[in-house]
């Protein structure tokens, strides 16, 4: 599932726990990451891959153009002074 995504960037529990409560209630979820039982993670983990790590690996792509874009202006700046 980590797909080169570093731990600290998305936390599975967290984004669990995070989720709204009345969401939780309407899929018969339990409050808290701690009180799923090992399918509910299982399918939670898959739903995460799917659905929040291509999100977060497009958002650190974009994060790594913008760099290259400032340090680019950067340069162009310095180039004209």
């Amino acid at each position: 599932m980590e797909k080169n995504v570093s731990r600290n960037l998305i936390d599975i529990e967290k984004v669990y726990d995070n989720l709204p409560q009345h969401v939780k209630e309407y899929a018969c979820m339990p409050n808290r990451h701690y009180d799923l039982t090992n399918d509910q993670q299982r399918f939670f983990d898959v739903f995460a891959e799917r659905a929040f790590i291509p999100a977060f690996e497009e958002l650190e792509h974009e994060c790594d153009n913008i760099k290259d874009i400032a340090e680019q202006l950067t340069e162009a700046l310095q180039s004209n002074d």
